[in-house]
Formats: structure tokens, sequence, C-alpha cells
């Protein structure tokens, strides 16, 4: 799979997309921000949801250390959990919980 060149270009691929996806996100961010809040908080809102970025960024190698020790199978489900996919697992299932949280306060 990675021979000469082709491991680096999977990472300068994986890494353009990842930067598109996160340029992606920013500027959904700034247009809601600009259109929804009103103009005495804008500053106040971005504060906070870069607050909540960076927080992310430092949580996601505190998490992902002690799952690597990981190793089980989910009951029923057959499915492996282990370091390789247990960072994912927490995020799918925090997802899943706040499109519930949010869903809920729509009804």
């Amino acid at each position: 799979l990675f021979d000469d060149g082709a491991g680096q270009m999977v990472v300068l691929i994986a890494r353009f997309f990842s930067g598109f996806d996160n340029g992606t996100r920013q500027t959904i961010e700034q247009t809601f921000i600009s259109t929804q809040v009103p103009a005495k908080h804008q500053t106040a809102v971005s504060s906070r949801l870069s607050s909540c970025a960076i927080t992310g960024i430092m949580l996601g190698p505190a998490f992902g250390a002690p799952l690597q020790a990981v190793h089980f199978q989910l009951p029923g489900l057959g499915v492996a959990v282990d370091g390789n996919n247990g960072p994912g697992l927490v995020l799918a299932v925090a997802s899943w919980q706040q499109c519930f949280k949010q869903c809920s306060k729509l009804s």
C-alpha cells in the first residue's frame, strides 16, 4: 500500500481534505454568526466557538490515549472496539446524543 511515493501522496491528500473540511466548517460557522447573531454578540459567540474548537483539539489526544488500551466486542453487534476505532465510536455516540438532544428541543 505504501510504496515509495504512495504513502506521501496519501498523507498529502488526507491533509488536503482535512483542511478543506475545516475551511468549510468555518465558512458555515461565520455565515451563521453573521446572519443569526445580533452584531453586539458576534465577537463573544465567535470566541466561544473558537474556544470549543481548541478544547476539542486538546481533548482528542486526552481521550485517544487511554482508548488505545481498549479491546473488546460490543455484545450483540459483533463490532470490535480497539485503539483504532475507539475514539471514533466515542465521537459517534456523543454526536448522536447531541442530535437527539437538539431534535427534542425542536418538538
